[in-house]
């Protein structure tokens, strides 16, 4: 997660602050980034939608 970490301090909070969805997996970790850098956005899972 580290990684990931890292491209969220370097894309900043001003473009971040600006993203109003994503696509990404349900994993827990990938949760909390988007929680701590991006609280406003709306995660959005494609393969759980197509299932249904």
């Amino acid at each position: 997660m580290a990684d990931f970490e890292r491209f969220f301090k370097s894309i900043g909070l001003s473009l971040l602050s600006r993203l109003k969805a994503v696509a990404m997996d349900m994993n827990a970790s990938f949760n909390r980034l988007f929680q701590k850098y991006c609280p406003k956005v709306q995660p959005y899972h494609v393969i759980d939608t197509m299932q249904r």
